[in-house]
């Protein structure tokens, strides 16, 4: 009888323990892949996931970045990344800039920027791709694959 309430605890404290678990990340990218995507993308200025650089793109000011997978395709084929480099008023109003960079045909494309809010990719498709979001406040902004890049079909004022 004790070794049955043995299992059956353990057996809750590991459904508990799964339960608990963060979710799955949206990409299946490991850090050595973004880095490795990162510095192709561009071309060579960064070089890891995350860090500082002296940005020639921002007069040579030194600014902070750090790069995230993004999961666009339901295979997880895609290299996407989201480039943030902030600290500089070169960067906007709020100091920051976000990127959007897709592998397309064997190169990195930049689809689009923002300088406020999140870039994060949509449950809805089209063409095979994620619909991209880049949300400020009360306000989405919503982009839709076109087959070789993304444009918007919504705009925040």
């Amino acid at each position: 009888m004790i070794q049955i309430r043995s299992v059956a605890a353990l057996c809750l404290v590991a459904l508990l323990t799964a339960c608990a678990a963060p979710p799955p990340s949206n990409t299946s990218a490991s850090a050595t892949s973004v880095a490795t995507w990162a510095k192709e993308a561009t071309g060579g200025l960064l070089t890891a996931d995350k860090g500082s650089v002296t940005d020639p793109g921002c007069a040579n000011q030194k600014v902070d970045y750090e790069v995230k997978p993004l999961a666009l395709d339901a295979a997880g084929q895609t290299p996407a990344l989201v480039i943030t480099r902030s600290g500089s008023s070169c960067l906007g109003r709020t100091g920051a800039l976000s990127e959007l960079w897709v592998k397309s045909e064997g190169r990195w494309v930049r689809q689009f920027s923002a300088s406020e809010g999140e870039i994060r990719a949509l449950p809805s498709r089209t063409l095979g791709r994620a619909d991209v979001s880049v949300s400020r406040g009360s306000c989405s902004s919503v982009w839709r694959w076109q087959g070789s890049r993304y444009d918007t079909t919504s705009r925040c004022p």
